[in-house]
């Protein structure tokens, strides 16, 4: 809506240049508005040329004057270009300009704004002289169409097109060069299948989806605090034969003793030895889980004793404990725990709860010393595919992988006897 609410403001319509034989006529529909009356008016007129000529003239003191209708109708032999400007004590500001077809009318109202009609009433798109185009667009839930500009390159051309009141827009001869630089831009991205980023890349947010892109920032998160405790011999996968908890002092000297004499039952399908490292998850009291080193395996006079390690029995020492479990066992052989946080952990007293986050691969040597032959068992982390080569040049023999990938025994490998 168009309103005039000062005594030096009012609407003007001037033309480019000069008609060919008959000035542009207008009319337009106004209503002065007070605080006591309501008084509808209407005028009309032609235009003159380069000429300024009032639309709308100036309302009286405390007056307001809202345009309600104007239509300008171009009864000139020739196109017309014409331009509506708010003159505010003599400054004219354009507020927008036609090029106009002959025969063709501008409307305005207050409700649905400007249009474009042709000699037949039909509602049409028109140019403007800067090469633009206007475009009827449809309202949503209003049904009323209103005027857009489109801008358009040298590559397109418009037409109005009678059949159906719209414009055809046609795409002209594309330069060559264009098309160059558009496979030149193509080639320098990364292709989807592969490539090699010569930057940073940036993501938004840490991830949230399970198959979500990590940032630094959400793994450098994830890790801080967590602690590798010792590995674990065995894991529970059921609860352990009876027993009675003691909490020692304040966690530190805390044992799991049998109910009742006898061996400690295998566990995941491991038979207990003394001093076998377990990771006991699956208690019916959580307070009671943890890490463990059998320090009584038990039998026909002693119950079975399991005592928490000290890597593991102070409250200190449970937040962000991480235990990979050994490769023997049925159930939980090459697996890693992660213990789930605890706010303000409390041996004895609070849950103890552990969650698989991933696997382990773990692989026996066996070292033998070629002076004593005596044997002894080191774990190492080594890939299955690992061989060694002889070499008598310095007392060194093979290192050959057993059958069973899962215990992988690597045998024969001597101690060099030149230290």
């Amino acid at each position: 809506m168009i309103i005039l609410d000062n005594t030096s403001r009012l609407l003007q319509g001037v033309l480019s240049g000069a008609v060919a034989t008959n000035q542009p006529v207008f009319v337009v529909s106004y209503v002065d508005i007070t605080s006591t009356i309501f008084l509808p008016g209407t005028s009309d007129g032609a235009m003159n040329g380069v000429t300024p000529v009032i639309i709308l003239a100036a309302p009286a003191a405390s007056t307001q004057r809202q345009l309600k209708y104007f239509s300008l109708f171009n009864i000139d032999t020739a196109p017309i270009t014409f331009s509506l400007v708010y003159n505010d004590a003599s400054n004219p500001n354009a507020i927008l300009t036609f090029t106009i077809p002959s025969g063709y009318r501008i409307e305005y109202t207050g409700e649905e704004g400007f249009r474009v009609y042709d000699t037949n009433g039909n509602l049409r798109s028109i140019s403007s002289t800067a090469a633009n185009y206007y475009q009827t667009l449809q309202v949503n839930g209003t049904g009323q169409p209103q005027e857009g500009i489109i801008d358009f390159s040298s590559e397109f051309t418009n037409a109005d097109d009678p059949s159906n009141n719209r414009s055809k827009i046609s795409i002209n001869t594309i330069a060559e060069s264009k098309v160059t630089n558009l496979t030149t831009d193509l080639a320098a991205k990364l292709a989807l299948s592969g490539g090699t980023m010569t930057g940073n890349l940036i993501l938004n947010a840490d991830p949230t989806t399970a198959l979500g892109a990590a940032t630094k920032q959400y793994v450098d998160n994830s890790i801080t605090g967590l602690t590798q405790k010792p590995t674990a011999d065995t894991a529970t996968t059921t609860t352990l034969p009876a027993n009675t908890y003691n909490n020692g002092t304040s966690g530190v000297g805390a044992t799991l003793t049998g109910n009742a004499n006898g061996a400690l039952a295998s566990v995941d399908g491991v038979a207990p030895y003394a001093n076998m490292i377990i990771l006991v998850k699956n208690e019916s009291t959580a307070a009671n889980n943890g890490l463990y080193v059998l320090t009584q395996v038990g039998d026909g006079s002693h119950p079975y004793i399991l005592t928490r390690s000290i890597d593991m029995d102070a409250s200190g020492k449970f937040d962000g404990a991480l235990i990979p479990v050994d490769n023997e066992g049925t159930a939980n052989a090459n697996t890693l725990w992660l213990m789930n946080y605890v706010s303000s952990f409390a041996t004895g007293t609070s849950a103890v709860n552990f969650t698989q986050i991933g696997n382990t691969n773990i692989y026996y040597q066996t070292i033998q010393n070629n002076t004593s032959s005596v044997t002894q068992r080191a774990k190492v982390n080594l890939p299955a595919y690992l061989l060694a080569t002889d070499n008598s040049g310095n007392g060194s023999t093979d290192i050959t992988i057993g059958d069973e990938l899962e215990e992988a025994i690597i045998t024969s490998m001597k101690l060099l006897t030149n230290n």
